[in-house]
């Protein structure tokens, strides 16, 4: 009987500190995602960031070779993205990475299905955020965290996202 109520409590407290870690483990790389799009949302230039129409802009290639020196320097990260928002939602507007490989979107592929908390927050953006937990998409199950690209003149241009995969967790 002792021993049964020593495995019990055991497992108990591993079970215990098993959430802990992965609840506190979340939180880590949720701030560590808001930090990383505060620090590119600060990089990025909210007046020509504006004046891209498409890949041919000279800003488009500015903003893909900054982005993607991002995106190159985490290995955690899979995706680092810009967006703006118009009447009909969302659409990307630069991507950064191989425009030829797997998952990387045009200019002005629409994101018809954004995380929970960018579904709420994205026409009022205002700050950094974070999705609560890993989402799915049509792109794969992610963390992802967004801030806001800001002109000289405060007005809010776009929004940058960066992205972990849950399976790198």
């Amino acid at each position: 009987g002792f021993v049964s109520l020593a495995v019990l409590v055991s497992g108990l407290i591993l079970g215990f500190v098993y959430l802990n870690f992965r609840d506190q483990l979340r939180e880590s790389l949720r701030q560590r995602l808001v930090n990383i799009v505060t620090l590119a949302a600060l990089a990025q230039d909210g007046d020509a960031f504006a004046t891209i129409y498409s890949p041919d802009d000279q800003e488009y290639q500015r903003v893909w070779a900054q982005n993607t020196a991002i995106l190159e320097s985490d290995s955690d990260l899979v995706f680092v993205y810009t967006m703006r928002v118009d009447e009909e939602g969302i659409y990307l507007v630069v991507d950064a990475g191989d425009p030829t490989g797997d998952g990387f979107s045009s200019y002005g592929t629409r994101y018809y299905e954004p995380g929970p908390v960018l579904s709420e927050s994205y026409r009022p953006i205002q700050q950094p955020l974070s999705e609560e937990t890993f989402y799915q998409d049509e792109y794969g199950r992610f963390l992802s965290a967004y801030a806001p690209i800001v002109s000289d003149s405060g007005q809010v241009t776009g929004i940058i996202g960066a992205d972990i995969s849950a399976n790198k967790i």
